[in-house]
């Protein structure tokens, strides 16, 4: 009797089939094993000894030993790929940032990195020969080129001469390392055919979308081969708080539901029994083609067309998730670096879903709606649903509005896609018509770019949860049990399907009170103690951050609640240890530009972070993504003199003074100034109305209340250490603070202070 499950109870007959689950183990098994051994090599003999052990022990079981089996399988082509890829010439060389010479052949189109890396290109190449002071190699070995943002490239396919300095392949990546390319790049070689096909396939969907409205003319070739060059940051942050970024990468799920259309369509047209495969593999070589067959392409058109047998195509379903492990196993075994990447457990996950609920669910809607809307529905919801606890473990969120997302975008990818390769083949022979093509694809995205733009902006597009192990296994078990249980029953009555519907969008609309800090928070006034350090979000994981408070170990556990690893823009308002004792807290994350207004400082942070300073001055305006940061004041001011005994006033009031604008809230960073630095801002007319007010100096008594009216905030906040020797803050402080009717917040007694995108809400961790 084989090992096999009924997936989804109480479905109409056709769909209680058996599902082969055999392979399961020894793909899960196979997995572990590249994991371990990509990882760290010296994994690889306990390994096998276990291994060899478990055999032995279960040497009776079929099963047990083709798991063992594929866990040596898995475990030598790991080693042996790792073996090449870190004692070969080129990585060594690479490894001690060799100078080198090499041509190479350009695999992939750039992938642009962060602006605070300055904008730098990244390439998949492929090396042919490498030069360099220790010796000559020639071969054939992956690695990547880093290059200027603004330099052009040749066409992908392209062999290319290149000199620079070499460094450590990225982390889990398939390299032998990467090259900062120094100087010209120069093309001795062209595309081969099959590369100039794909490319003029890319340049002539571009060109017939050019046509259409700006955002359709950059998603529909974001949704057919990936190019994401032609979208703005609006439209890439509104489909990644609304769980559709799949739809701007080249994904199996988006293919599947291509497949699902082109099976629709051929179908209608009178197509049956084997024809429906002929055309659905006529459709999966134009796809591959027209992408270009990089391994992530593969990978997709694999996971499509498993998912596609899962949902009827003239053969037992049954067996799709024993074709899924089988897949599995043969693209760990030919790179075994996919064991380490997200993007392959998501595909993989998605899949299994697709597998595993799909064909039951959409046996189980209604029968009114057409075959292709209701195997779209049901293969997204399913896809959604495996891939949840993965999501949440790289984002710690659930997005509710993502589910609601997707079922309806869900019936438009397919039409667009296929739209958009029929522009893309149609504008090698007759360009006038693939504009045309192009223009209804454009239209078929409309309805996706409408959802994502209205869904981002709801109140609880995202709920926030946990990546601790306990919370994403209890939310496993929850999507487990919908997926198995919950779902069926729901998309079998009409009435269920709508009160689940309507429970969702009222979910969105008011969301419960959630964990963790706000998801769209805008700052953070960090609990430092006596101390100073204000957190503005740049993204998910990078933040400016304003003066570093006196302690690194308090600072650190701020950034890493926040998950902040990167702070592109750092400023230190003066040198006094409550603002600038916690700096080495940086020296683990990296930092982009550092701004002082005084020598103290500089030199600081050059002793520290080995970083040169930039000199604040007044009128300084400095933008990252969507903050802006302006100085509007910075430096002595004549006449001011030190009378205090364990810090000089004149450094306070020398200290740098701005503004943040961030994502809806405006907030008035002071740092220590007293009150000739306070007077200094009015003299000048610096104050703008803002919504926070950082109160000076911890809230000592040197406040103008002068200031605090001109700024009219509606939340002051000071950064105070608890039973200070100070007696912080005095009355007089949280008096001027209060004036306007501003609500007065302090870390001592309210910990951590955040406030979210738009003054919309405000979070205290006391």
């Amino acid at each position: 009797m084989g090992w096999v499950l009924r997936p989804t109870p109480n479905l109409p007959t056709s769909s209680r089939y058996e599902m082969d689950t055999r392979l399961a183990p020894v793909a899960l098994v196979s997995w572990g094993c590249c994991w371990l051994v990509t990882g760290e090599l010296r994994w690889l003999i306990p390994l096998l000894v276990v291994v060899v052990v478990a055999a032995w022990l279960f040497r009776s079981r079929p099963r047990a030993l083709a798991a063992c089996s594929a866990a040596v399988m898995c475990g030598l082509a790991s080693s042996g790929w790792v073996l090449v890829l870190t004692r070969t010439p080129p990585a060594v060389w690479m490894e001690a940032g060799a100078h080198i010479d090499a041509t190479v052949r350009l695999r992939s189109e750039p992938v642009i990195l962060d602006a605070h890396r300055g904008g730098a290109q990244l390439v998949a190449v492929q090396l042919s020969t490498v030069h360099s002071a220790d010796g000559t190699w020639s071969g054939n070995l992956p690695a990547e080129i880093l290059v200027a943002g603004d330099t052009k490239l040749p066409p992908v396919g392209s062999a290319v001469e290149i000199s620079g300095i070499g460094r450590a392949p990225r982390p889990a990546t398939r390299s032998v390392g990467s090259i900062k390319v120094i100087g010209e790049i120069t093309a001795v070689g062209q595309p081969n055919e099959l590369h100039r096909l794909s490319n003029a396939l890319r340049r002539g969907l571009v060109d017939a979308m050019s046509r259409s409205p700006t955002d359709q003319a950059g998603l529909v070739p974001s949704l057919v081969v990936g190019d994401t060059s032609g979208l703005g940051e609006r439209i890439v942050e509104d489909f990644r708080l609304t769980g559709l970024t799949h739809v701007l990468a080249v994904s199996g799920s988006n293919f599947s539901l291509t497949l699902f259309f082109v099976g629709w369509l051929a179908r209608g047209c009178g197509v049956r029994g084997w024809w429906l495969r002929i055309v659905a593999m006529i459709a999966t070589v134009v796809f591959v083609i027209t992408c270009r067959a990089e391994p992530s392409v593969l990978r997709a058109a694999v996971m499509g067309l498993i998912a596609l047998t899962a949902t009827g195509t003239g053969r037992v379903r049954g067996g799709s998730l024993r074709d899924l492990c089988v897949a599995v196993v043969i693209l760990l075994f030919l790179d075994p670096w996919l064991s380490r990447s997200w993007g392959f457990a998501l595909s993989a996950a998605a899949t299994a879903g697709i597998v595993w609920w799909g064909s039951g669910w959409a046996e189980s809607a209604s029968e009114r709606m057409p075959t292709w809307i209701r195997e779209s529905v049901t293969v997204t919801l399913a896809a959604q649903l495996a891939t949840q606890p993965l999501v949440t473990a790289l984002s710690e969120q659930v997005s509710l509005v993502g589910v609601i997302a997707n079922l309806f975008v869900g019936p438009f990818i397919g039409p667009a896609t296929v739209l958009g390769l029929c522009a893309a083949v149609t504008s090698l022979v007759c360009p006038p018509l693939a504009g045309l093509i192009g223009w209804c694809a454009g239209w078929c995205v409309q309805p996706v770019l409408l959802a994502s733009r209205l869904l981002a902006d709801a109140p609880g597009a995202s709920w926030r949860w946990p990546a601790s192990a306990p919370a994403l296994l209890l939310l496993a078990a929850v999507c487990l049990l919908l997926g198995q249980w919950g779902i069926p029953h729901i998309l079998g009555r009409r009435r269920t399907t709508l009160v689940s519907v309507a429970i969702m969008l009222v979910g969105v609309a008011v969301p419960p009170p959630q964990y963790g800090w706000p998801g769209q928070w805008s700052m953070v006034a960090c609990d430092v103690g006596q101390g100073s350090a204000q957190v503005f979000r740049v993204d998910d994981h990078s933040a400016v951050l304003v003066d570093t408070g006196p302690d690194s170990k308090a600072l650190d556990r701020c950034l890493d609640s926040l998950a902040i690893d990167l702070v592109p823009l750092l400023v230190l308002s003066h040198p006094h240890a409550d603002h600038i004792g916690g700096v080495e807290a940086l020296a683990t994350r990296r930092v982009g530009m550092v701004m002082v207004g005084d020598e103290k400082s500089r030199l600081i942070v050059e002793r520290t972070l080995g970083l040169t300073p930039t000199p604040a001055t007044p009128g300084q305006v400095v933008r990252v993504g969507e903050l802006e940061w302006t100085t509007l004041a910075s430096g002595p001011i004549p006449g001011t003199v030190g009378k205090d005994t364990e810090e000089s006033a004149a450094e306070n009031d020398a200290g740098i003074v701005g503004v943040v604008a961030n994502c809806g809230v405006t907030t008035l960073v002071t740092g220590d100034i007293e009150i000739s630095g306070q007077n200094r801002l009015l003299e000048e007319r610096r104050p703008v109305d803002v919504d926070v007010y950082m109160v000076p100096h911890h809230g000592s008594a040197k406040q103008v209340i002068e200031l605090v009216e001109a700024a009219s905030p509606k939340v002051s906040i000071i950064q105070v250490g608890a039973d200070n020797d100070y007696g912080h803050p005095t009355k007089r402080a949280l008096e001027t603070a209060g004036a306007t009717g501003a609500r007065v917040l302090r870390t001592d007694t309210d910990g951590a202070v955040a406030i979210a995108c738009g003054l919309t809400g405000i979070m205290t961790t006391k």
